[in-house]
């Protein structure tokens, strides 16, 4: 409180008031129109008095204001006080949060590294198999590197990252990221790989198809060339139709006698297949012999005759299919 404005204590002994008092000039104006006719019973203040209750007035009025003012300030206080604990229960909240998102990230974290362990694996695993390993070798190659692998790419990549900020304990999702792209672009190429492997096995395995295919025709060919010496197997199985307790053995016989034709089937494909590869040999003999003509002759007299130049050699026979077992 100022001092200009601070009460001063009561005296302890109030002097008697004087019998007159100070009145209003208003009032004076009508007593001296009446002439002053009579004196006034009336007590007056003095000047002290009158200043002492006016400072007074002044006080009690700045403790109204005081007290108005300190009964804002409790209810701001009492306003900030709810805030607050609004604000204590969010970040009781929040903690709660953050600490479940922490576990969520550190779970979501260890299920990345096992995803990241995997393809790591499988990677080491196939670069195993290329090399030349047995898949045992290979799975058990991958067993024993895929973690050193994984920890050597991790801390290359997190001190290419950030050289000068490299802390062992702590992988940042970017470098895991990364890892998971340069896996992810390895997994591509195996797959890559082997779909082309797929494409060219398939490839393959249609042009056996067709092999077979070929090679069941000429069998088929060359079956029709025993169909006579069937024919007489047949009319034998006729004759002997009296001996029907003799089945087995005649049975016996007769596969006897068909192995020994197969036999000579057999050795006929193979004396064809050579007769056909001596033809397919002298036709090449006679079509490199007439170049060699031609070409003596274009040098000797600087060029080929039109009947010569015309003249041409087509080789009529294929060289022979390879060999087909029956069996």
């Amino acid at each position: 409180m100022d001092e200009s404005v601070k009460p001063r204590s009561p005296p302890r002994h109030r002097r008697a008031r004087s019998p007159s008092v100070q009145i209003s000039p208003r009032h004076s104006s009508m007593v001296s129109s009446k002439g002053m006719k009579s004196v006034t019973s009336v007590p007056e203040i003095t000047h002290d008095e009158y200043f002492r209750l006016l400072r007074k007035t002044d006080v009690l009025g700045y403790l109204v204001r005081v007290n108005g003012d300190l009964e804002t300030k409790e209810a701001r206080l009492e306003s900030a006080e709810m805030d607050n604990a609004k604000l204590s229960a969010v970040q009781r909240h929040l903690a709660v949060e953050y600490e479940l998102v922490k576990s969520q990230l550190t779970e979501t974290k260890r299920v990345f590294l096992d995803h990241l362990a995997q393809l790591t694996h499988g990677c080491l695993e196939e670069e195993a198999l290329q090399s030349g390993h047995s898949s045992e070798a290979a799975i058990e190659f991958a067993d024993a590197q895929s973690k050193t692998r994984q920890a050597n790419d991790l801390h290359r990549l997190q001190r290419a990252a950030d050289p000068n900020h490299f802390d062992e304990g702590e992988v940042g999702p970017a470098v895991l990221a990364k890892l998971a792209k340069e896996r992810l672009t390895q997994y591509g190429a195996i797959c890559r790989a082997y779909r082309k492997e797929l494409r060219r096995v398939e490839t393959l395995s249609y042009e056996q198809e067709s092999k077979g295919a070929a090679a069941h025709s000429t069998e088929h060919l060359y079956t029709e060339s025993i169909e006579s010496a069937l024919t007489s197997v047949q009319s034998e199985k006729a004759q002997l139709a009296d001996r029907m307790t003799l089945v087995v053995k005649q049975n016996d016989a007769l596969e006897a006698q068909v192995a020994s034709l197969q036999a000579e089937l057999d050795g006929r494909r193979s004396h064809e297949r050579l007769l056909r590869a001596q033809w397919a040999q002298q036709e090449q003999v006679i079509l490199h012999l007439l170049t060699t003509v031609k070409g003596d002759i274009k040098k000797r007299f600087g060029f080929i005759p039109p009947a010569l130049e015309h003249h041409s050699f087509a080789p009529q026979h294929a060289p022979p299919p390879p060999p087909f077992s029956s069996h």
